[in-house]
């Protein structure tokens, strides 16, 4: 699954920062972060803004992150 951050938190009833975190503690290694340089050519600015920065995730890792956030 790929979503805007700030629309993976909306769905999870919860804030970007919360989605962040959640990701950290999960040790989830997402499949693809805008955030993150993609280490060619120039060090190019990612975005970071919540509703510009995506994330793409397994179903399974998007499973893990419903579950730590409904608890």
């Amino acid at each position: 699954m790929s979503a805007h951050l700030e629309d993976f938190a909306d769905e999870l009833g919860c804030t970007p920062q919360d989605v962040l975190v959640a990701v950290e503690s999960a040790g989830i290694d997402p499949l693809v972060d805008t955030a993150e340089s993609k280490g060619r050519g120039k060090d190019r600015d990612r975005p970071t803004d919540p509703a510009l920065r995506c994330l793409a995730l397994t179903t399974d890792d998007v499973q893990t992150l419903t579950n730590i956030l409904s608890q």
